[in-house]
């Protein structure tokens, strides 16, 4: 039981190891009360507002390559 611990939190720890860390910021030309966020993959992150218009976020992922900057609407859904 102690092994199989052991193992679970060693894999763990190697699999957060290989993340990395990728920041975004953008500057939003779509007015005031808009949402921006960040496309990978099939991964959609919701970028914070942080002095508009810019939004910047830290995503950790193992690998992006591609990527995409993406509207929200008042609901939350993803408008391209």
């Amino acid at each position: 039981m102690k092994i199989k611990f052991l193992e679970i939190a060693l894999s763990l720890f190697l699999a957060l190891g290989e993340a990395k860390q990728y920041k975004f910021n953008v500057v939003s030309i779509l007015g005031e009360g808009s949402s921006l966020g960040v496309k990978y993959g099939e991964t959609v992150t919701k970028l914070p507002e942080t002095t508009f218009p810019l939004f910047s976020g830290t995503v950790e992922a193992d690998n992006i390559s591609q990527y995409k900057y993406v509207a929200f609407d008042a609901a939350g859904t993803v408008i391209e």
